[in-house]
């Protein structure tokens, strides 16, 4: 989970009078499952970072490829 982000959100969500239970990063599942019971929450929020990830040969055509365009 993106951290800058997640931070954000809680502090515009709770400064507009929602309750926010932050549980950080990286989180497994089984976490975030017993928070949801604990809590009763009505809403679950995630967040991704998503980036480009350089595969170096990937991009490289093969003899099995389609014709590009």
């Amino acid at each position: 989970m993106h951290d800058i982000g997640k931070n954000l959100v809680d502090i515009i969500l709770t400064n507009n009078g929602y309750r926010v239970v932050n549980l950080g990063i990286k989180q497994p599942i089984g976490t975030i499952l017993d928070a949801v019971r604990n809590t009763r929450a009505h809403a679950i929020g995630m967040s991704g970072l998503f980036g480009q990830i350089d595969r170096g040969d990937a991009r490289k055509p093969r003899g099995d490829d389609p014709p590009g365009p």
